[in-house]
Formats: C-alpha cells, sequence, structure tokens
C-alpha cells in the first residue's frame, strides 16, 4: 500500500493533489527477469491541476478517478502490462476512460 499527498498553499482552487494505491504482488512490473511473476494494483487519484503540472500517472493534472493495472511477465525478459483507467475533470465533470496496454522486451 502506499500514499502520496500534494499542496500549493499560494492556490486558491484545484490546489490539492492525492494518490492511494493498494497492490498485490509485483505490481510495479520492475522483476522482469523471472517468468511467472505477476502483480496486479487498484488506485484512486485526485491531482488538482495547480499542484500537478505535469503528472506521471495515466491520469493527467486536472483529473480525479480510478486506475486498475496488471504486470505479467510470461518469458524471461519479456514483460506485458495492462491499465485501465476511468476519471472524471475536476474543472468541467467530463467523465473519460482509457485502456492501455504495452509489451516490452528487454535485452
Amino acid at each position: 500500500m502506499t500514499a502520496g499527498y500534494a499542496v500549493n498553499t499560494e492556490a486558491a482552487n484545484y490546489n490539492k493533489s492525492y494518490t492511494m494505491l493498494l497492490g498485490y504482488g509485483d505490481y510495479h512490473g520492475w522483476d522482469h527477469t523471472h517468468a511467472g511473476t505477476w502483480g496486479a494494483y487498484v488506485a484512486y487519484r485526485n491531482l488538482g491541476q495547480n499542484v500537478s503540472l505535469s503528472s506521471t500517472y495515466t491520469l493527467d493534472a486536472g483529473v480525479r478517478g480510478w486506475e486498475y493495472g496488471m504486470y505479467v511477465t510470461p518469458l524471461r525478459n519479456i514483460q506485458a502490462q495492462v491499465m485501465y483507467v476511468r476519471g472524471k475533470d475536476l474543472m468541467y465533470h467530463e467523465r473519460a476512460s482509457e485502456l492501455w496496454s504495452r509489451v516490452e522486451m528487454f535485452f
């Protein structure tokens, strides 16, 4: 379980960001050398645009929502990732969802 919180004391609105993640196994996907390793996670993120100017998460700044992901290493040095995000814009309240996947090969 991980969590993070940030606040911009100079901003009047959208001045807080926080993230909470609950993961199981190798949910960061760092172990690509052992076939059969896997991990999954669920995260809730609220990223105020006056704090999180450039997000490293799948959700962009100014969005809040749920993120579900899974990593699997089917063969040594081959890793697959799938992620689903369902979010809502903080300012305009528009909903959006995204399904994202990636396969990486390490040499």
